[in-house]
């Protein structure tokens, strides 16, 4: 379902995305199929055999191996993802129907386009701005006078 920016979307996904490489005996980086928060978050295998966690770490879109694998190596690389993903639309915005966003994401548009990744700080910015929105209708509405009505 299309999403017209009204409300902050937080959906959860699951899925397993693959791909694989042949190993040419210098590489160590290999793009990974999906995102990940850690290395936990990946399945590897080399000639069919699954690799520990330690053989191997992640900047989050590539797995980086201790050591190349060897050429001719056959290399499988699985992604898992189960988390709740949030992102914040700006006003107007239309989410079309399938389309993900990494987590913590600024978007706009229609169809919606990534802007930029939000910050610790700038979420923190944008929450502290939200309550004081929040603060500031709750002070008006307290000095509201119904006016006569001729």
């Amino acid at each position: 379902m299309a999403y017209l920016g009204r409300v902050k979307p937080t959906e959860t996904t699951s899925s397993v995305l693959r791909s694989t490489y042949t190993g040419n005996g210098s590489t160590t980086t290999y793009a990974l199929p999906g995102p990940v928060a850690n290395e936990t978050s990946i399945i590897a295998t080399i000639n069919g055999v699954t690799q520990q966690d330690a053989a191997y770490s992640t900047d989050g879109t590539n797995i980086i191996f201790a050591a190349a694998p060897a050429l001719g190596d056959a290399i499988e690389l699985r992604t898992l993802s189960a988390v709740a993903m949030s992102y914040a639309p700006s006003a107007g915005s239309v989410v079309t129907e399938g389309k993900v966003f990494p987590d913590n994401s600024l978007i706009l548009g229609s169809p919606a386009k990534l802007v930029r990744e939000l910050s610790p700080e700038a979420i923190e910015g944008l929450k502290a701005s939200a309550a004081n929105y929040v603060a500031k209708k709750n002070l008006f509405k307290q000095h509201l006078v119904e006016l006569p009505q001729d």
